[in-house]
């Protein structure tokens, strides 16, 4: 009796064994799955991404000396593509495009200017063709103090 259990437990060690061994198997092919399909998204991640710039800055109160000042941008939420200088406030296009801006300001009448030049624009939101390198930042005219702000630039594929 005792050596049939013996050999009833020893089967029962091999087919579990044997199934692990099976599981293994599985799980080293899923695994290899999930590599190739990482690699793949990584791939076309890229690929989608590749040509991506968006910025956002913000500025907190501001004082002006001068009637027309150019509004500095210093907290920096995000700068894909590292088009936006958070430092100067100014946004070099790293790509040839048409990109869409939006900024506020509030309490001032402002504008934005691209490599030097004031864009009349009926708003605060404007669609722009620029070539790589060309420049835009925001000014305020006749304002001495402003509130928070908000400059951010998409590039549109």
């Amino acid at each position: 009796m005792l050596l049939t259990l013996f050999y009833l437990t020893q089967r029962k060690i091999v087919s579990i064994v044997h199934r692990l061994t099976l599981l293994k198997k599985k799980m080293v092919s899923i695994m290899r799955g999930i590599k190739t399909n990482m690699q793949s998204f990584k791939l076309f991640t890229f690929l989608e991404f590749e040509d991506s710039v968006s910025f956002q800055s913000t500025c907190g109160f501001s004082r002006f000396a001068a009637p027309v000042s150019y509004v500095k941008f210093p907290i920096m939420n995000f700068n894909v593509g590292g088009g936006f200088n958070n430092g100067t406030s100014v946004f070099t296009s790293p790509s040839d495009g048409y990109y869409v801006f939006f900024w506020f300001v509030p309490t001032c009448p402002s504008a934005i200017v691209k490599n030097g030049v004031d864009i009349q624009a009926p708003g605060n939101t404007v669609i722009l063709y620029l070539d790589k390198f060309d420049q835009t930042y925001i000014k305020v005219t006749g304002c001495s103090i402003i509130g928070s702000g908000i400059f951010s630039g998409h590039k549109i594929k």
